[in-house]
């Protein structure tokens, strides 16, 4: 079986690299007998995703995350899921859809049996092959980081309860059934409930809030009058 960079990453957090601990490609290649070399392509593939950094003459460490805040992740997030969504909609293969459907398959069989883990996979899953939809490759490579990393984070498990697993199934199901009717009116406002839109429309508010005059750059003209340059 071939050794990928998911493998390498999931031995990271497996084994608890997160504070000063040091990786070597000796040990990543002793450990998933794999050459030196592959071992050194497969963690600065890693250090490309933002999970680990690159340590000269030491190795390579956990990067830690546990600063940034709740309210950033979610931002960040609203923002490249909702404008992937948009472009899913109208560039959506064949397979997108068959990738979508089978997620939510796992959704249903998740919560059928209560299982909060499998759930959990499921619908990254889910959101997941909503972004690669959207063949946007920024948007894609931007949302991978999120995924693993900022996702990875024990209080974004904690975002998931387990009494909302039959609401969260449910807005899922929505979602899904407005995607592949193409109602794109329905679709977009449920993708804006889903990703949390009434609890961040204060943020986005703040951040759209027009610059104060005293801070915009101004130039002066041959008549002696100001103009705004940017603001």
């Amino acid at each position: 079986m071939e050794i990928t960079k998911e493998d390498i990453r999931e031995y990271i957090y497996d084994q608890s690299c997160r504070s000063s601990q040091v990786l070597s490609e000796r040990e990543i290649a002793e450990q998933f007998s794999i050459k030196r070399g592959r071992a050194r392509e497969l963690l600065l593939e890693l250090v490309g995703q933002g999970v680990v950094e690159r340590r000269p003459r030491s190795g390579y460490s956990y990067v830690d995350y546990r600063r940034t805040s709740m309210d950033s992740i979610l931002l960040l997030r609203f923002i490249v899921e909702e404008d992937a969504a948009v472009k899913a909609l109208k560039r959506a293969s064949a397979v997108d859809k068959e990738n979508l459907i089978h997620a939510h398959e796992k959704l249903v069989k998740a919560a059928s049996v209560n299982d909060l883990a499998a759930f959990a996979a499921a619908d990254l899953e889910f959101h997941t092959c909503m972004v690669c939809a959207s063949h946007d490759n920024m948007l894609i490579n931007i949302f991978d980081f999120l995924r693993s990393t900022l996702f990875r984070r024990s209080d974004w498990n904690n975002l998931l309860p387990p009494n909302r697993l039959q609401a969260t199934l449910l807005i899922h199901s929505r979602i899904l059934d407005s995607f592949l009717k193409n109602d794109e009116r329905a679709f977009i406002a449920l993708i804006k409930r889903h990703l949390g839109y009434h609890k961040l429309n204060e943020r986005l508010r703040e951040l759209a809030e027009p610059i104060p005059e005293e801070f915009c750059l101004k130039e002066t003209n041959c008549s002696g009058e100001n103009n705004t340059l940017e603001c």
